[in-house]
């Protein structure tokens, strides 16, 4: 991930040297490791920045960037486990949104998206133990190819809600094999699209060809790519 095979050093050693701390006290290796991160982090707060090379404050950024997105991939996961277990409702909340909202001070929609696509990117974790949520057949619309990507910190979550949403709101008249191969093709477009662009060109993605009647009945534009196509619209394509 880091440009020139440069590691942050400092931010990483402080974070691997923490862990065995932590793990003397808290046995799951991820309670382990969000707490050896949130402490590796705080550790360098303070550090002088302008010791860095150039290159190093490139690579520095380019890291911040892939730990952020696997913070964001491991906060999903627990999301939802959290919503398999039907934790909300067993504390008391009327559901796991709910309880996120509450718990976390997160926006009541926000909280609710995040429990959607919490789901859909873990939809091959295995039976739910607890009756109360137990996971329907695959619809096409899961991100398990996003779910890959932002795990290997090649896109951001800002890249995952874009996909989520272009998913959600697929025409309900694209099979589910073709909409698992357009979900499996976004990610490597994100990661080589500039930021400004990829996103403009999912959402035409999701529309139907010109002249073809959308599912709200309007007819779609020109500018739109084919139900279920895996290009972008040639406008939209990275440079």
């Amino acid at each position: 991930m880091l440009a020139g095979g440069l590691m942050l050093s400092v931010v990483f050693g402080s974070v691997f040297d923490m862990s065995s701390q932590v793990t003397g006290t808290i046995t799951h290796p991820v309670v382990g490791a969000v707490a050896a991160a949130f402490d590796g982090f705080g550790a360098v707060r303070d550090a002088a920045l302008f010791g860095l090379a150039d290159e190093d404050v490139e690579a520095a950024i380019e890291g911040c960037h892939g730990v952020r997105a696997r913070v964001f991939d491991t906060e999903l996961a627990l999301v939802a486990e959290a919503d398999g277990r039907d934790l909300g409702r067993r504390v008391g909340a009327a559901s796991t949104a709910a309880w996120l909202r509450d718990r976390f001070r997160i926006r009541p929609g926000d909280a609710r998206r995040l429990v959607e696509v919490a789901n859909r990117m873990r939809v091959d974790d295995g039976p739910v133990d607890y009756a109360a949520n137990v996971r329907g057949s695959l619809s096409g619309r899961e991100l398990p190819a996003t779910a890959a990507a932002l795990a290997e910190g090649v896109i951001s979550p800002e890249h995952v809600a874009v996909v989520a949403k272009v998913m959600r709101t697929l025409p309900t008249g694209v099979p589910v094999d073709k909409a698992q191969e357009v979900e499996a093709i976004w990610p490597g477009s994100a990661a080589s699209s500039t930021r400004s662009r990829w996103p403009g060109w999912a959402s035409a993605s999701c529309t139907c060809s010109p002249g073809t009647p959308s599912t709200s009945g309007r007819t779609s534009g020109t500018a739109a790519a084919p139900c279920g196509s895996t290009r972008p619209p040639a406008a939209s394509r990275a440079v």
